[in-house]
């Protein structure tokens, strides 16, 4: 929700104007287990959106200046970082994202696959 997202990103100004080091654990926390996860009540899917979220929040990706989120180096913190920039790394994306970019394990997709063609067939 929009509400959630505002949310955030209010605390996320508040924590880092307030404190002199980025508290990211705190911030793990406080986004991916209260602010998001107060609406996910499935145990698994809040462990996904923490394991997400300690992807995305960390000091490698703000202090580096080539942090990569795969592998490959597809998926990484964009050089230009104008919105043009930007744009044009998005559109240069996959249309399907490895389940490493979202700090899972490759028998994820795995899992998945298996679970779409069991419910594709009817088992």
């Amino acid at each position: 929700m929009n509400s959630d997202l505002e949310t955030c990103q209010l605390q996320l100004k508040n924590y880092i104007e307030e404190q002199e080091e980025v508290p990211y654990s705190t911030l793990r926390y406080v986004v991916a287990v209260i602010s998001y996860g107060g609406r996910i009540t499935d145990q698994r899917d809040e462990r996904l959106i923490s394991a997400m979220y300690k992807v995305y929040c960390s000091e490698n990706v703000v202090n580096s200046d080539s942090h990569q989120f795969s592998y490959d180096g597809v998926y990484r913190v964009p050089e230009d970082l104008s919105l043009e920039g930007i744009k044009a790394y998005v559109d240069q994306l996959p249309l399907e994202d490895p389940t490493e970019v979202f700090g899972l394990h490759q028998n994820a997709s795995l899992t998945y696959s298996i679970n779409t063609c069991k419910d594709f067939m009817g088992y």
